[in-house]
């Protein structure tokens, strides 16, 4: 491999090799998932009465087991390493699952340190539900992987965008092809990325990663550190480094955050051009803004647990962000916790007021539950707000769904649900084009427990 690699699309283009043939048209589903309600109003009578929608794709079975039991009944049991801690016993739950940029392909995260892709039928949407859907690749790793990625120009039709970053504890950062391996032997990584600190050497493993807008270069969160890398140099150093904590011995009035930087996201880019805000949460609940996409100055900074006056406070509460959403328009700022019942919405064009929050959510525990954002349409025509759709789970098995977020001040509780699992629900995500769902969930159990829920399920709107 050359020591460099000028851009993903033209290193894949010596090693993509020949794709399985499949008999799929990648903008069908698209298509279709156009096609299907999008918002409430369209469908008063199914929504107002809260029946759930339509399950039009399950893994079924397949993850209902342990790692172990997984491993083998995916031909992958080869990859075992040793287990003192008995972790191949425990059950192969579902952490995360991300769309692809094309709304065609899922990315999932399980217990099992698998990163697997599931792409979707063209004709899910039309054939008898629900389908079975089957993993199409399957990337090992040894460790525990702390945070992934997927290529924002992720194309079903051209193999050279088939990456993901993962960030495997103890161990660089990867990016990684995610097409089948054509043999039992692991793929190895395309490049992999080390964060080690210039002074004591000592390895970091990030909590969260994200691509920035144009897919050149990727950022990292870790312990009071966000660290910038160009995708175009492999086994380098990060290209800036940026600490979020002014000092070892800071002051939480000095300005900052502090703790780990579990939680990542950018603002949308303008038409004007430019790079937008980086927002970034730590577990010891600190929010930081920072300008030019991160390589600016810091714009603000404030703790969800010292701002005085917060209603949200005694409502839903939090021990440490795990995710943040931004509006397609740029203006509102989700904010989402562990251990929490809701999440907090913030209007960024005044400084990061608290402008409400959304409760109900269930979501007390550690476990960590993603959460996930739509664009109501009717309601964004109407001219009120951006019309701003958030969806989480709850560790009861629901999904829940608040509508028009940022229209409204104070809390609010959600304005749909429905029972989609029996386990927590760990991630879900939103079909760019509206009136499609998916959802994941699981959680740990006791060996022999059979009352286990871990399963990817699609739902049709």
């Amino acid at each position: 491999m050359a020591d460099t690699i000028p851009s993903p699309q033209s290193y894949f283009g010596d090693i993509s090799g020949e794709i399985e043939e499949r008999d799929m048209d990648d903008s069908a589903f698209d298509q279709e998932a156009a096609n299907l309600p999008r918002s409430r109003s369209q469908t008063p009578d199914r929504l107002s009465d809260h029946l759930p929608p339509n399950l039009v794709g399950t893994t079924g079975d397949l993850f209902q087991c342990s790692v172990r039991d997984t491993l083998e009944r995916e031909g992958l049991a080869s990859g075992f390493t040793e287990d003192p801690f008995n972790h191949n016993c425990l059950p192969n739950y579902f952490q995360s699952v991300q769309l692809s940029g094309d709304g065609t392909t899922l990315l999932t995260h399980n217990a099992d340190s698998y990163l697997r892709t599931f792409v979707l039928p063209p004709d899910l949407l039309t054939s008898p539900p629900p389908r079975n859907l089957t993993p199409y690749s399957a990337v090992p790793s040894t460790e525990p992987v702390y945070a992934c990625a997927l290529y924002p120009f992720f194309d079903l039709s051209n193999p050279s965008t088939y990456l993901a970053l993962s960030s495997p504890r103890d161990h660089p950062i990867r990016l990684s092809s995610l097409l089948p391996s054509e043999s039992s032997t692991p793929t190895p990584p395309v490049a992999t990325y080390p964060l080690v600190s210039p002074t004591t050497e000592a390895s970091s493993t990030p909590n969260s990663l994200l691509f920035n807008a144009f897919g050149s270069q990727f950022i990292a969160g870790a312990r009071d550190l966000i660290a910038f890398f160009d995708i175009s140099r492999p086994y380098e150093s990060p290209v800036r480094r940026l600490s979020t904590c002014p000092s070892r011995n800071h002051h939480p009035r000095a300005g900052g955050i502090t703790g780990l930087v579990a939680a990542l996201a950018l603002s949308p880019v303008s038409d004007e051009g430019g790079s937008g805000l980086l927002a970034a949460g730590t577990y010891n609940r600190g929010v930081g803004l920072y300008d030019a996409g991160g390589l600016g100055e810091s714009v603000a900074t404030w703790s969800l647990s010292s701002e005085k006056g917060d209603e949200a406070e005694p409502e839903i509460g939090g021990r440490g962000v795990t995710q943040l959403l931004w509006s397609p328009c740029g203006r509102y700022l989700c904010v989402a916790e562990r251990d929490s019942d809701g999440m907090r919405i913030y209007d960024i064009r005044v400084s990061g007021k608290l402008l409400g929050w959304l409760k109900g959510r269930n979501a007390k525990g550690m476990q960590r539950l993603g959460v996930a954002m739509g664009v109501c349409e009717e309601k964004k025509q109407e001219g009120g707000g951006c019309g701003n759709d958030i969806w989480a789970g709850g560790k009861d098995g629901m999904v829940r769904m608040w509508e028009g977020v940022g229209l409204k001040e104070g809390g609010r509780s959600e304005d749909w649900r429905w029972k989609g699992h029996d386990d927590p629900v760990t991630s879900v995500a939103v079909h760019p084009r509206g009136g499609v769902v998916m959802s994941c969930s699981g959680q740990r159990h006791d060996e022999g427990d059979e009352e286990r829920d871990n399963r990817l399920k699609v739902w049709a709107l």
